[in-house]
C-alpha cells in the first residue's frame, strides 16, 4: 500500500550545509547525526543525538592531549604534554617517561614487541611492551620524523621537511643507513606517510605517490608503476585511516582546502562547498588534526581546526557532514574536546585536547562529562512564488517522554548564551526539559527569539513539541536547539503554511 502523501511534512535530508550565500541554505547541524532510514520508513532521514563524553580517568599532571594509541598487545598509551603513560582498564594512568615540551601530535606503532613514538622532532622514544621500560633511541641513524606506521616487519618513519621517508630492519629496530628512499614522482617535499592496503602512501605538499614492498635486498620497497595522483597534503596531522581508506585536507598546484578520501587507486572529494567554503574562510588549517571513530556502524572521520575553533565530522556510511561543538560557561560553541580516539579493553576512548582527560565516547551518555551540549538543526527555506505565507503552526517530528534533569547543568545565576546575537537564553534552571525554536524572515541573515517548548512529562512518547501563531514572511528559515541530557531525535517538522498572496 502506498504511504499517505503528508504535504506539510519538512524533511531534513541532509547534513550541515551552510551555503556561500544564505539563500541556497543556511542549515546548520551541531551535535546532531543524521542516519538513513530503510526505503519503506515514513521518513528517509533521521537525526540521532552524536556521542556524549564519560569520564574515565585522568593523568597524574595535566597537559596537553597529544595522542593515544592501542598496541598490538591491547595495551593503551596516551601522550599528555611531556609525560607518556600506560593506561590500563580502570583508567589509571601510570607516567613512563618524558618526551622534550611541544604541542605537536605524537605518531605511535608498534612490531608487537616495542613501541616506537615520535614528535616532530630529532629524537624517537621506544616503550617495551611486555615491562613498560621506556627509553630515547639512540641509534645515530634514526633520523627523527613526524610520523612512524608499521608494514610487513618494517617500522617505517618519514623524515621531517625533506622528500626522504625510512626503514628499519625487518624485525627489528635497527635504522640502516641505507634503508631509506625518497618520494620521487614529483619535486615537492614529503609532508607524510601513511600504510594501508599493505602499501604505503606518500602524501607530498602537492603530489602523492604509492610504494610497496618488492623484497629488495639493498632497501625492500619500491614505487609503484602508474600510481600517482595529483593531491597533496596541506595538514600532516589531518591524516586518519579506516580499513581500506585514508582521510586527508588535501592542496594541489590548482588549490587547497578541500578534503579527500583516498583507496586503492583513486582520491576522491568528499567535502561539499559549503565546508569549503567554511575552510576557505579559516586564517590557519595547517594545524587541522583528523581521526577516526567507529559507533553503531557509523565511521566517524573527524577534522578539528585548533586555530579555528572548529569540528567538522564526515560520515563514511551516510557521506554527510555535521559540526560537533563543545559550550562553555559561557555557552559559546568551541571546537570538540576530542583531540584523538582509540578503542582499547573494548571501550571507544577519547582524549581531551586541554588537559588530557581521558573519556568513553558513549551513545547512551547525553553530556560532555556533565557538560551541557546544544543540538541544533537548521531547516531548508520555504517560499511560496515570492508570496507572503501565514504560519499557523510548527510542530516537531521528534521522539519525547524521555524527561532529562538539568540540574548537573545549569546552576542559579548560569546563562546559555545564543551565539550570534550574545543574547542569554536560560538565566536560571528551568523547569522541565525544553526545546526552542527561532526562525529567520530575512533569509538566515538574522535570527529572532527563540521560543520555548515543553519535550513533555516522563512516559509521554506522543508529545510532538508545537508552536502557533507564527506569523508572515516571503522566506523563512526555521532552527530547533536544545539541551536537554535525555534520549531523543528528530526527522522533521509539520508546517502549516498558507499563502497569502503578494
Amino acid at each position: 500500500m502506498a504511504k499517505p502523501r503528508n504535504d506539510n511534512l519538512v524533511q531534513l535530508l541532509g547534513g550541515t550545509y551552510l551555503a556561500r550565500s544564505v539563500i541556497a541554505s543556511a542549515q546548520r547541524c551541531v551535535n546532531l547525526v543524521p542516519e538513513i532510514n530503510p526505503g519503506d520508513s515514513e521518513t528517509p532521514v533521521t537525526h540521532y543525538l552524536r556521542a556524549g563524553l564519560r569520564k574515565q580517568g585522568t593523568p597524574t599532571t595535566a597537559g596537553q592531549g597529544r595522542g593515544l594509541y592501542r598496541a598490538t598487545n591491547g595495551d593503551l598509551f596516551a601522550v599528555v604534554g611531556t609525560g607518556v603513560y600506560f593506561v590500563d582498564s580502570s583508567g589509571v594512568f601510570t607516567l613512563l617517561g618524558s618526551i622534550a615540551a611541544g604541542t605537536s601530535i605524537c605518531s605511535m606503532t608498534d612490531d608487537t614487541s616495542t613501541m616506537v613514538l615520535v614528535d616532530g622532532t630529532a629524537t624517537g622514544y621506544e616503550v617495551v611492551l611486555a615491562t613498560h621500560a621506556f627509553s630515547k633511541i639512540v641509534d645515530p641513524e634514526f633520523l627523527g620524523a613526524d610520523k612512524v606506521d608499521f608494514l610487513d616487519t618494517f617500522v617505517l618513519s618519514n623524515v621531517p621537511d625533506t622528500q626522504e621517508f625510512q626503514s628499519t630492519h625487518s624485525n627489528s629496530l635497527v635504522w640502516d643507513p641505507l634503508f631509506f628512499a625518497s618520494k620521487t614522482g614529483f619535486s615537492d617535499k614529503l609532508v607524510t606517510l601513511v600504510c594501508f592496503h599493505r602499501e604505503i602512501w606518500l602524501l607530498g605538499t602537492l603530489t602523492s605517490e604509492v610504494w610497496f614492498n618488492a623484497g629488495n635486498p639493498t632497501f625492500p620497497f619500491a614505487i609503484l608503476p602508474g600510481v600517482f595522483f595529483q593531491h597533496g597534503c596541506a595538514a600532516l596531522y589531518s591524516v586518519a585511516t579506516h580499513d581500506q581508506y585514508v582521510f586527508w585536507l588535501d592542496q594541489d598546484k590548482d588549490g587547497a582546502r578541500t578534503v579527500v578520501m583516498g583507496e586503492p587507486y583513486k582520491v576522491t572529494r568528499i567535502s561539499t562547498y559549503a565546508i569549503e567554503e567554511a575552510l576557505r574562510k579559516y586564517k590557519v588549517v595547517s594545524d587541522a588534526i583528523g581521526f577516526m571513530v567507529k559507533l553503531g556502524g557509523h565511521i566517524f572521520y573527524y577534522l578539528t581546526f585548533p586555530s579555528a575553533d572548529a569540528t567538522w565530522v564526515y560520515d563514511k556510511q551516510t557521506e554527510l557532514w555535521h559540526e560537533e561543538t563543545w559550550t562553555d560557561g559561557q555557552g559559546q560553541e568551541h571546537r570538540s574536546r576530542l583531540v584523538a580516539a582509540s578503542l582499547a579493553y573494548g571501550i571507544n576512548y577519547g582524549q581531551d585536547w586541554e588537559n588530557g582527560t581521558l573519556y568513553q565516547i558513549d551513545p547512551d551518555s547525553f553530556t560532555d562529562a556533565g557538560v551541557a551540549i546544544v543540538r541544533r538543526r537548521g531547516f531548508p527555506h520555504i517560499l511560496s512564488n515570492g508570496n507572503r505565507v501565514s504560519y499557523g503552526s510548527f510542530s516537531a517530528d521528534m521522539q519525547a517522554g524521555e524527561q532529562g534533569a538539568y540540574g548537573d547543568i545549569l546552576t542559579e545565576g548560569e546563562a546559555l548564551i545564543e551565539t550570534e546575537t550574545g543574547e542569554p537564553l536560560l538565566t536560571a534552571e528551568p523547569p522541565a526539559a525544553q526545546v526552542f525554536l527561532r526562525w529567520s524572515d530575512n533569509r538566515g541573515r538574522t535570527w529572532g527569539n527563540p521560543i520555548a517548548q515543553s519535550f513533555g512529562d516522563t512516559g509521554e512518547y506522543l508529545v510532538q513539541p508545537q508552536w502557533s501563531r507564527l506569523g508572515m514572511a516571503r522566506d523563512r528559515v526555521f532552527e530547533l536547539f536544545w539541551d536537554s541530557p535525555q534520549l531523543t531525535a528528530l526527522n522533521g517538522a509539520w508546517i502549516d503554511p498558507h499563502p497569502m498572496g503578494s
